[in-house]
């Protein structure tokens, strides 16, 4: 990127807490950062933006809650609700992937969702240890039923020919997770990849979902009960971070009880989200009943930002100096763009978007993709 070394070298001379690095031997000082408070425009750390125009009409209405979940050069994946629409990367709409409803190949939930750019596919975990296969013309390829008597939480591609699963196994005597890899025949061929258990009290009245996404050559994931994020390629765990939250970690017991919900917003740090690439990785966490947004440099290990932040839905996030009066926080990253999408009325209450691209846009329309450049 080019604006990195102007960044870095105005950060060390304004502020020296900010050049301290908060990532040491794998071990991301979470806790150092949540005392950060450190704002920088987004152009600080990347290069341009690009406005684009999603096809509108009455049957492709995307929630104001939608979400780009991928993209590349040519295709673009937006998740609103429980549907999942594609358009190409100009905007144009091409289809939807997958129905709602309780018929043959329909789902009432889907709960993560893994592409496969080389195959053109798309991996929909719907629940009930079932991944429905489609291809990126919304046409149903078929079941998968992953071989397991534990529940399964959530299943991600790993490669072409591997699954990737969370189990969880549950009882009265506390819990056990474990991440294991099945075969395209939903075989488990490996368990116990990743391994946590407690003997804590269960109670599923706040049941809570892993984070799995691809960075790079590597998929990433992390338990919802632990502080350590991993990284898998094919069927072997290659390496790992720590996210040390110090005294704001919670344990299960806080985690997944809604009475003590209160004590956990009010008195702990919960990890919201998380978006990476070789690079950067942006953070959302839940601090002190509030929302706060962290950006970290993977190799220096300095805050580029942290701040208590707006929901990104609602306009929160870095300061989008790109746009009059806006912010901006990636739902979709790679090594080349950040997206996200913004309402049209901020795009036309900019005064730096073009007069000719504002009288494109009509007051109902479906949101603007951004993509950051870097």
């Amino acid at each position: 990127m080019k604006n990195y070394i102007l960044l870095l070298g105005l950060i060390l001379f304004v502020s020296c807490d900010r050049q301290e690095s908060v990532l040491h031997n794998r071990v991301l000082d979470v806790a150092q950062m949540l005392k950060k408070e450190i704002e920088v425009p987004l152009s600080e750390f990347s290069d341009s933006i690009d406005y684009v125009l999603l096809e509108t009409n009455d049957s492709i209405l995307l929630h104001q809650n939608a979400y780009v979940f991928y993209a590349d050069n040519s295709d673009l994946f937006i998740r609103s609700k429980q549907s999942i629409f594609h358009f190409d990367s100009k905007g144009r709409f091409l289809n939807r992937i997958g129905k709602m409803g309780d018929g043959p190949h329909e789902y009432n939930v889907i709960y993560n969702v893994s592409v496969d750019d080389v195959n053109k596919r798309l991996f929909l975990y719907v629940g009930q240890k079932k991944i429905y296969v489609m291809n990126y013309d919304g046409q149903f390829l078929y079941e998968l039923n992953l071989q397991v008597m534990e529940d399964v939480t959530a299943a991600y591609l790993i490669n072409e020919n591997r699954i990737l699963a969370e189990t969880r196994a549950y009882s009265n005597n506390g819990i056990k997770v474990a991440l294991s890899l099945f075969n395209m025949q939903g075989e488990c061929i490996k368990k116990d990849l990743v391994v946590f258990g407690d003997d804590l009290k269960t109670d599923l009245h706040m049941h809570t979902m892993p984070y799995m996404y691809a960075c790079q050559n590597t998929v990433r994931y992390m338990s919802s009960f632990s502080n350590m994020l991993y990284g898998l390629q094919n069927e072997a765990v290659v390496d790992s971070m720590v996210f040390d939250f110090k005294n704001y970690q919670p344990d299960r017991s806080l985690i997944e009880n809604m009475n003590k919900r209160n004590d956990l917003l009010r008195n702990y740090a919960s990890l919201v989200d998380i978006q990476e690439n070789s690079n950067t990785m942006f953070l959302l966490v839940i601090f002190r009943e509030e929302l706060r947004g962290m950006v970290v440099d993977k190799n220096t290990g300095i805050t580029l930002f942290s701040s208590f932040i707006d929901m990104p839905q609602r306009g929160g996030g870095v300061k989008n100096d790109y746009l009059y009066n806006c912010n901006f926080w990636p739902t979709y990253m790679n090594d080349n763009a950040l997206y996200s999408l913004a309402p049209v009325e901020l795009i036309k209450e900019s005064l730096s978007v073009s007069d000719s691209f504002k009288r494109k846009i009509k007051d109902d329309d479906n949101p603007v993709l951004l993509k950051i450049l870097l």
